[in-house]
C-alpha cells in the first residue's frame, strides 16, 4: 500500500476538466507519481521518471510542476503534453544559501533544515527553514551534551530563522531575495505552502512567514502533543514570536484555501 505524503492539482477540477494530480508516495525513497484526467487511459497514471529520491514538496504554477528533492535540487516538469516533460534540473543552490548569515556557521549537530516551494506572485520561492535540534534556556542552539543536567529535550528543538531564493526561470538559477515581501505573508507547513495579499488579510503581518511543527517523527513519537514549533516569523527583524492560536489560524487558512 502506498503512504502518499502530499498531493497537488495542476487546476481546479470544478473549472478545468483536464486537469492532473501529483503525488509524492512511499517512505524512504520517496518518488512522484501522475494521474492526468480525460487523456488516454494507458498514461493516465504512471511514476515521473525523476533522477532524485525523498522528494519534500512540489507544486504546480502555469502548467509546470516543480519538484524539491531532498538534497535542495529542483526539477520543473512540463504537463501541457499528454506525458510530462521534465525541462529543468536545478542543483541545489549551495552558494546562495551560504551567504545567509546563520548559514555561516552552519553545523548539523545544531541545525537542521526544512525546505519548502512556494509560489508568490508568478515568481518560484525556495525557502529555507532552519531549526535548532537543541535550544538552551537563552534560546541559543547547542549540542546535546551542553544543555543542562535535568533539561526537558521532549521538544527541545525550535525554529530560527528562514531564507528565500527565487527562481530566475530564463538563467536558470536561484536568485537571493534582495527586497521584503511587502503587502505578503507565507504560510508554510505539512499542507500546501502559499503566498498571501495582507491587503486582503489585514489580520497577518506583512513580510511574514507563518509556519507549523513539521517534525512528524518527534510529535507521532510523543503522541500526547500536537507539536510545539508553530511561529510568525519577520522577515525584516528576524525575529520569531509564538503563534498560540492555532483554532484561529485554522479557520483562515481554510478561508484562504476557499479563495485560491
Amino acid at each position: 500500500m502506498w503512504h502518499i505524503a502530499k498531493a497537488v492539482l495542476s487546476s481546479d477540477p470544478t473549472r478545468d476538466n483536464n486537469f492532473a494530480v501529483v503525488v509524492i508516495y512511499d517512505f524512504l525513497e520517496s518518488k512522484l507519481a501522475f494521474y492526468k484526467h480525460g487523456e488516454d487511459s494507458r498514461i493516465r497514471s504512471t511514476d515521473l521518471d525523476g533522477v532524485h529520491r525523498e522528494y519534500c514538496d512540489v507544486i504546480f504554477h502555469s502548467e509546470q510542476l516543480f519538484a524539491l528533492a531532498g538534497d535542495g535540487s529542483v526539477e520543473v516538469w512540463e504537463f501541457n503534453k499528454s506525458f510530462p516533460i521534465k525541462t529543468i534540473d536545478l542543483p541545489q543552490p549551495f552558494a546562495e544559501i551560504e551567504k545567509a548569515d546563520i548559514m555561516q556557521n552552519f553545523s548539523i549537530y545544531k541545525y537542521s533544515t526544512q525546505n519548502y516551494l512556494v509560489e508568490s506572485l508568478g515568481e518560484i520561492l525556495y525557502v529555507g527553514r532552519v531549526i535548532g535540534n537543541f535550544i538552551n534556556h537563552e534560546g541559543i542552539a547547542v549540542v546535546q551534551e551542553d544543555l543542562p543536567e535535568g533539561f526537558d529535550v521532549v521538544f527541545p528543538y525550535r525554529t530560527l530563522r528562514f531564507y528565500i531564493l527565487k527562481l530566475n526561470i530564463t538563467g536558470k538559477k536561484w536568485e537571493k531575495v534582495e527586497s521584503s515581501l511587502r503587502n505578503r505573508a507565507l504560510f508554510l507547513g505539512g499542507n500546501q505552502s502559499m503566498s498571501v495579499s495582507t491587503r486582503d488579510f489585514p489580520e497577518l503581518e506583512e513580510n511574514s512567514i507563518y509556519f507549523t511543527d513539521v517534525r512528524w517523527r518527534d510529535i507521532n513519537f510523543h503522541f500526547d502533543c500536537d507539536g510545539h514549533d508553530n511561529g510568525v516569523y519577520n522577515i525584516g527583524n528576524k525575529v520569531v514570536k509564538p503563534f498560540d492560536q492555532l483554532d484561529k489560524w485554522e479557520n483562515l487558512y481554510t478561508t484562504l484555501l476557499d479563495c485560491s
